[in-house]
């Protein structure tokens, strides 16, 4: 190693002027599980129907325990309703593509918002076969 290398680690990298550049390696395993997400919100952005969601557009809907560990996409005003008894270990996620969602029927939030606050954000369904949990970017 000359004297303008220094090494960190088992890998080299090449001292200019002052500064050290440094070559960090990729992780595959971190960089594999973000091509995923981009891919995957490209898609829902494009077609959300085929990007891996459940599109929603009408006015109401209601949640069935075959929406566990879904994507739902509401693409205008709705007002979903989340019955009493879901499965412990349910959840869902509900995205906000247009339009107003307000959330009626059984569930415990903060503060008793029962609102999506903002375009593009999601809202988390959950239960633990008591209770059902609304999480999330919610609003009054």
């Amino acid at each position: 190693m000359s004297q303008d290398t220094l090494q960190i680690d088992g890998k080299y990298t090449q001292k200019t002027g002052v500064n050290y550049t440094f070559t960090i390696p990729e992780i595959p395993v971190l960089q594999n599980q973000m091509n995923n997400v981009t891919e995957r919100v490209k898609a829902l952005e494009n077609t959300p129907a085929t990007g891996g969601g459940k599109q929603v557009n009408t006015s109401t809907y209601t949640i069935t325990k075959e929406d566990n560990k879904t994507l739902i996409i509401v693409t205008g005003t709705c007002t979903i309703t989340v019955p009493n008894v879901l499965p412990v270990g349910f959840t869902c996620t509900i995205k906000r593509i247009g339009g107003d969602v307000r959330f009626v029927g059984n569930f415990l939030s903060y503060a008793g918002w029962k609102r999506s606050a903002r375009q593009y954000e999601n809202v988390y369904v959950e239960s633990d076969g008591v209770n059902n949990y609304l999480s999330g970017n919610l609003k009054l």
